[in-house]
């Protein structure tokens, strides 16, 4: 557990537990392994293909939606470590 204050002059303690840190990170690259298996494996797709990413364009979004929820946690504890 880290105790960090905000500013010198801030009178004000948050606490972030690094496990915290690490949970989002772990989170957050597991969800890029994700998302790499969702988008087509080449530049030129095949029929099948482009129609398979159409079907699974829900699953797409849904990746994208937490690794934009993932970018938020991780502002948010840089934000209170002050980096």
């Amino acid at each position: 557990m880290l105790e960090l204050q905000r500013s010198p002059s801030s009178r004000v303690f948050h606490t972030v537990y690094p496990g915290s840190m690490v949970r989002v990170v772990q989170s957050f690259s597991e969800d890029m392994d994700l998302l790499e298996r969702a988008l087509p494996s080449n530049m030129a797709p095949t029929a099948s293909e482009k129609i398979q990413f159409v079907l699974g364009k829900k699953t797409f979004r849904d990746i994208v939606q937490r690794l934009q929820e993932r970018k938020s946690s991780v502002i948010t504890l840089l934000g209170i470590i002050g980096r």
